[in-house]
């Protein structure tokens, strides 16, 4: 996994032949030109923006690049106005972690999506399911310092990208979250990793399944409420 953050790049983005074009305003122009008075405002508007990324009607690599670039930006500011949270990472990675699914989701179904407004001058160096993913995980780790929801939000991209890599980028996710002392992996994270074990075409798959099934048990076993199989964990 990478652990340095990828800023978007500020150039000329060549139009897709592949995709079907879209009126939706560019990522550049719509975070230039957002004020915001408050960071509850700036968070709503971040989330807003992530729900759009579950959207087979948006250019959703455009949206998730938008929410991103809007969240640099704003760290970035000067002013003393108000500094990003972690509730704006968590929109942030939502963002990606949404477009992942979507993309995944529109190679399976073969749907093609609206292309971003070519007027656009912002590089994104995402095209697939595996990019957006990587994408979000990058973002995660180049954050000093991100909370148990925050991991679970990128889990989550990882576990319906259905992408080969997925299984060992989640596993190394999992790993990191309990080299940290201020994390702790819940129920959630254990089934996202399920899920990403059991979407995945690897030979071993059910058997890790099971492996992490008994795992959760013995935690649980020990005391570890906070981990708790469950019937979401057997489905």
């Amino acid at each position: 996994l990478q652990s340095t953050a990828a800023p978007l790049r500020q150039e000329a983005v060549p139009s897709s032949a592949a995709a079907s074009s879209s009126s939706s305003s560019s990522a550049s122009s719509s975070s230039s030109s957002a004020s915001f008075q408050s960071l509850n405002e700036f968070n709503a508007h971040l989330e807003k923006i992530a729900e759009h990324c579950g959207s087979f009607h948006e250019p959703v690599i455009a949206r998730a690049a938008e929410c991103q670039q809007l969240w640099e930006e704003e760290q970035d500011r000067e002013d003393g106005r108000f500094q990003p949270d972690l509730i704006s990472l968590r929109a942030v990675l939502t963002a990606w972690s949404r477009c992942t699914q979507t993309l995944a989701k529109s190679r399976r179904d073969h749907k093609t999506l609206p292309a971003p407004d070519t007027n656009s001058d912002t590089i994104i160096d995402v095209y697939t399911p595996l990019d957006a993913a990587k994408r979000g995980t990058s973002l995660l780790l180049a954050y000093p310092n991100p909370d148990l929801l925050c991991y679970n939000v990128v889990l989550d991209a990882w576990s319906k990208s259905r992408v080969p890599e997925a299984p060992d980028a989640a596993e190394r996710l999992l790993k990191r979250m309990m080299e940290d002392e201020d994390v702790e992996p819940d129920t959630v994270t254990y089934n996202l990793l399920l899920d990403t074990w059991a979407n995945s075409n690897k030979e071993n798959s059910l058997d890790k399944v099971m492996q992490i099934y008994k795992h959760m048990n013995s935690i649980h076993e020990a005391g570890n409420k906070s981990v708790t199989p469950s019937i979401r964990t057997i489905n």
